[in-house]
């Protein structure tokens, strides 16, 4: 990054990443007329800190929610459209969030891992789960 800003004339500036809401999605990514997508909605896998397909699906269920509101006139109907909209995401999440409180274990991990690489049965399960 800093070579990229120094070819670029911003060799003065400071780049800084800011961390992963990793699995923690909000309850509702949407309050008035805010609605929340990707990142900012805590759309992140938790199992794998993906979130690029989860920002584009947010963003379109978002897109569509305001263009549906302001079609029938009502722009503050946006957020309950995208509430109902996201719902299978959010609980898709929640489901991972679960699973990976128990992949994640300090005591389960490394009995996770080591059943994971040993049984292909269990990694395709796991790759289908993902």
């Amino acid at each position: 990054m800093a070579a990229y800003l120094a070819r670029h004339g911003g060799s003065g500036l400071k780049a800084k990443g800011h961390h992963l809401p990793f699995g923690d999605a909000r309850p509702e990514p949407a309050r008035g007329a805010v609605l929340l997508a990707g990142d900012a909605a805590g759309f992140v896998d938790p199992l794998t800190g993906e979130g690029i397909g989860w920002a584009v699906t947010s963003g379109r269920l978002a897109a569509q929610a305001v263009a549906g509101a302001l079609a029938e006139g009502q722009p503050e109907g946006a957020a309950a459209r995208y509430l109902a909209a996201t719902a299978h995401l959010r609980g898709e999440l929640a489901r991972a969030r679960r699973l990976r409180a128990l992949v994640y274990h300090p005591w389960l991990r490394a009995r996770c891992l080591d059943v994971l690489a040993r049984d292909m049965g269990v990694q395709r399960r796991f790759l289908a789960l993902l």
